[in-house]
């Protein structure tokens, strides 16, 4: 197998994979299948949601 037909894949675990999986409007189902799955104990429900665009630049003293 060459280097052109490695299978490429997104590590949830870290800061850039979690937030590529999750943090796009485009796998809002995923994130909400998570954040249910992590609230089945608690009775509650998420049926949607909304993403903010949040200003990430940092301007300096």
């Amino acid at each position: 197998m060459s280097e052109n037909n490695i299978p490429r894949f997104i590590n949830p675990f870290t800061d850039f994979g979690f937030k590529k999986i999750f943090g796009e409007e485009a796998n809002k189902d995923l994130l909400i299948d998570f954040l249910n799955e992590l609230l089945a104990t608690q009775n509650q429900h998420i049926k949607d949601l909304t993403f903010k665009k949040m200003n990430t630049s940092v301007k300096p003293d």
